[in-house]
């Protein structure tokens, strides 16, 4: 989305377009006040950053993330 779009605008946009993480971000605080406002205002619903968390969260699950010790490389 680069350059066209607010970091706001770019975060809003890849979140309502099925992205459940946002990586390499230029600013995560904009990010985070776009998706909470989109959030907030209806525009992306509470569901869907749910729907994320939850497919996050079975990812980490299934290579073992959820279990302390593995949590950190060597």
């Amino acid at each position: 989305m680069g350059a066209a779009f607010s970091p706001e605008e770019a975060a809003v946009g890849a979140v309502a377009a099925g992205s459940d993480m946002l990586v390499r971000l230029p600013d995560v605080g904009a990010a985070f006040r776009g998706i909470k406002a989109a959030v907030e205002s209806g525009r992306i619903p509470q569901a869907r950053i749910e729907q994320s968390v939850r497919r996050i969260l079975e990812a980490k699950a299934r290579v073992g993330l959820d279990i302390p010790k593995n949590r950190f490389a060597d």
